[in-house]
């Protein structure tokens, strides 16, 4: 018994080590990227994690909830990075993309990231800062099974793509997080 107690917690502080958490405080302009900040609205903490090109945030933890910030990637470039992988096991983002084709990039990442039946829906416009963008629905069955709810916005410049990601679990995180999120992406400036 207790050489089982012994081995899950050494896999659970194992685990815990994968992730570098800093604290994200509610009253500070955020950087995101070299060229964005945002107002966080609440406390978050910023995730350093390996599969991402840009920010991660989260308020409860990850795998329910979490605030991707892709900033300035380039055409040619995928919008996750898996260490190990081919370079080209991602989609990428090229500068001829209208937003439709953004959605889809969106939704292949996900799928290759290991989640299922995702669905970009309800495409609109939306203020990107100062610039023209637009915003999407997600919804989708992560990889341990959990329904999962996301709000997307974009906005294209040069041969660049900057997109916040919002993803958490359907059932009350999504929802109680939402109008702190919708927030967030009002804030979106130049630095």
């Amino acid at each position: 018994m207790w050489k089982r107690c012994f081995t899950v917690l050494c896999v659970t502080f194992g685990l815990s080590g994968c992730a570098a958490y800093v604290l994200v405080e509610p009253d500070q302009p955020a950087a995101i990227g070299a060229e964005l900040v945002v107002d966080p609205q609440v406390s978050w903490a910023r995730v350093a994690y390996p599969t991402t090109n840009g920010s991660l945030w989260t308020i409860d933890g990850l795998g329910l909830n979490q605030l991707y910030f892709f900033t300035e990637v380039e055409a040619g470039k995928p919008m996750v990075r898996i260490q190990g992988q081919a370079k080209d096991a991602m989609p990428f983002y090229e500068e001829s993309m209208i937003a439709t084709d953004v959605m889809e990039l969106v939704e292949t990442t996900l799928t290759r990231l290991g989640n299922q039946q995702v669905e970009a829906t309800n495409l609109r416009p939306a203020k990107f800062g100062p610039r023209n963008g637009f915003q999407f629905d997600l919804t989708m069955t992560s990889q341990g099974g959990l329904i999962v709810k996301g709000l997307c916005i974009a906005a294209q410049r040069d041969d660049e793509l900057d997109a916040l990601l919002f993803l958490a679990a359907e059932e009350y995180y999504y929802e109680l997080h939402r109008p702190v999120v919708e927030k967030v992406f009002a804030s979106i400036r130049p630095e």
